[in-house]
Formats: C-alpha cells, structure tokens, sequence
C-alpha cells in the first residue's frame, strides 16, 4: 500500500446483535453477523451477505471461512464447530510454524477460538480496558440501557426502520486525506430521508464512547 495511502474500513454495530461489516475491495457488497442468544452461556452465529445493486452472490462467498456445513459445521450437533474447544480447535502446528499465526483453519475458527477460549462467562472485574475497546464499553452501557427502556415498555435502540439503509463501507485513500469525507456518505445513505435520523444515532454512539471510556479506561493502559 505504502506510506502515502491508509486503508480505513467502517463497521456498523446495531442493537442488539447486529454487525455489518464491507465485503471486500471494491466489492459493492456488505456482510455481517448476528448473534442470537440461545441461554446464558450460547448463541447461534449467523453470516450474511448483501449486495448492493441486487446482483448475486457468487457461489464461494463464505467458501475458506470455516463456516462450510459438515466439514466446519456439525449441523447434526446443533451447528456447533467441529474445531471448539474440546479439540483444541484442531490447532496444526505445522501449519502455526510455516503458514498462519494460529494454525486454525478458517477465520471464523479463529474467531470462536479466541472468544471460546476466554471461558463462558467472565469477571469483567478483573480486565484492564485500554483505548481499542471503546466500543465494548459502549455496548455495554447501550445494552444495559436497552434493558432499562423494555421494562418502561419502550422501544430499545436498533428497532427503528431508519437503521434499514446503513452499509458498511472500505476504501484506500491518500495519508492526508480524512478517511470519515469518503466513507460516511456511503455508510449513511439518504435516499429515503432517513440519513439524518440514523447520523443523530451515531453522533449519540461517538459521544458514549467518549465518555463512557473516560470513566472505564484503566490507567495502566493508557
């Protein structure tokens, strides 16, 4: 790529479970995942793909990411991978030496391995945040709010049709070049007048982050 460009990539999180992230250079398409809870300890993980202007998927868009039904997935074990954790994900360390970091095969196996690994729940008590997680503790404090507002009987955040439009967006531009010029008119798309509504939202989002990271950021880290 070189000194002189910067490869930015915008990513939607929509409540509660929703990610939208771009397929690829050039590609007009988004993708994604949902994140399903099943109980207080599982969920169902399901990806998508979208394109933009209405053509088709091509037949191999998820092919190589471990997610192929019955060589990644044991569909007759309730989809579970069959690289988990009782298998050691089926680390080859051959492979870890000569070929890829992780020696799993697939990058969703290495996903579930890094989220897998950590156990099933966590005392959040005892991590350190540093500034690359301040989307987490801003998820946090929206689902918690979230929560709140379904008690009330109101209507969580992510329920809206204004959220129907957003794309996720990529783009390799010049260093001195503000990455948010080119990425956000094509993250926010206007078409149905419903861009205002969905900036106000994100507008919201950047501002807990920033506030909620002040209070939760550990020293040490910064």
């Amino acid at each position: 790529m070189g000194d002189d460009k910067v490869y930015a990539r915008g990513y939607h999180f929509i409540m509660p479970f929703t990610q939208l992230r771009p397929s690829g250079p050039n590609k007009e398409q988004t993708s994604g995942h949902y994140w399903v809870p099943i109980d207080d300890e599982n969920c169902m993980v399901w990806n998508f793909y979208h394109t933009h202007d209405g053509q088709p998927l091509s037949k191999d868009a998820d092919l190589g990411a471990g997610n192929e039904p019955g060589i990644d997935v044991d569909i007759e074990n309730g989809f579970r991978s069959f690289r988990n954790k009782s298998n050691d994900w089926l680390i080859d360390r051959e492979v870890q030496k000569t070929d890829t970091y992780s020696g799993i095969k697939g990058i969703n196996a290495q996903d579930r391995a890094v989220q897998e690994s950590m156990g099933a729940i966590v005392d959040r008590s005892k991590e350190h945040l540093g500034p690359a997680d301040k989307a987490i503790i801003a998820t946090r404090k929206l689902l918690l709010e979230a929560t709140d507002v379904v008690e009330q009987g109101g209507d969580p955040a992510g329920t809206r049709a204004s959220y129907y439009e957003v794309l996720a967006a990529e783009n390799t531009l010049p260093k001195d070049e503000d990455w948010r010029q080119d990425l956000l008119p094509r993250m926010y798309p206007e078409s149905h007048g419903d861009g205002s509504s969905v900036r106000t939202d994100a507008a919201r989002l950047n501002e807990t982050i920033e506030q909620e990271s002040e209070k939760h950021l550990s020293p040490a880290a910064e």
